[in-house]
């Protein structure tokens, strides 16, 4: 679980772009290439099974996916609310 949130790099960069108009330099690309293509790596040659009986390999995989996805979409549409609104760091820690 911890390592497959490693991934978080690249949705996050893809939200930034299409929520925020972010640009992203070479060398960002790079490092986010970089540690997603070593922990895919890492996750697709050894087992990924679980002792339990209760779900699939292909059901967490799928739960990841969602995480990655709605996770790199909240924390950039969560900047860039911050921004617009100018909310003070004691709203955010209120109402988030």
């Amino acid at each position: 679980q911890m390592l497959g949130k490693s991934f978080k790099m690249m949705p996050v960069m893809v939200w930034g772009m299409v929520v925020a108009s972010k640009r992203y330099g070479m060398s960002d690309w790079l490092v986010a290439f970089t540690v997603t293509g070593g922990v895919t790596e890492f996750l697709l040659t050894g087992p990924i099974s679980s002792s339990s009986s209760e779900g699939t390999e292909m059901h967490g995989l799928l739960l990841l996916a969602g995480f990655l996805f709605l996770d790199g979409f909240t924390s950039t549409f969560q900047e860039r609310l911050f921004k617009e609104h100018k909310t003070s760091k004691y709203n955010q820690m209120v109402y988030i």
